[in-house]
């Protein structure tokens, strides 16, 4: 795994998905420098990004397994008191965690927890958990948290 996160490292330029202006993903979406919109209705909330026209629906109740593996994967939220807790499954394997050649399989499962700490501001959290290709398929290879603040304009 190492070896060919030196490879995509080498060939940045060539490989990275966002410099082609692909979807990027969760969870790089929320690492980019760009803003996002948030939407709620009783039955969804809507992700809108900037960058490349990203999108985001997050299902409040279970519609059960992906129908198909999206760049963007399947979202499915739940409220824990005052935080928004999103279970993403349904990924392709086309995206990068970050521009340092990072990458995952399809079997990518991120958990993210967004709660409002203050009037304006809103912390995250992320948990991903990636199954990498190896002999033992399905076998959790790495994990990793990240976190980040946004402030509401």
């Amino acid at each position: 795994m190492l070896a060919k996160r030196k490879e995509n490292q080498e060939k940045w330029l060539e490989r990275d998905p966002e410099i082609k202006c692909y979807l990027p993903g969760i969870p790089r979406a929320h690492y980019m420098p760009f803003p996002f919109q948030i939407f709620q209705s009783s039955k969804a909330i809507f992700f809108a990004y900037e960058y490349a026209g990203a999108v985001r629906n997050i299902y409040l109740k279970d519609p059960g397994p992906a129908p198909v593996d999206s760049w963007m994967g399947q979202a499915v939220g739940r409220w824990e008191g005052e935080s928004l807790v999103i279970d993403n499954t349904g990924f392709n394997d086309s995206t990068w965690f970050d521009r340092a050649g990072n990458f995952h399989s399809d079997k990518l499962h991120v958990v993210e927890r967004f709660t409002r700490t203050g009037r304006t501001t809103c912390a995250t959290r992320r948990l991903s958990k990636t199954q990498r290709r190896s002999p033992s398929p399905g076998r959790s290879r790495c994990r990793f948290t990240g976190g980040s603040s946004r402030t509401r304009n």
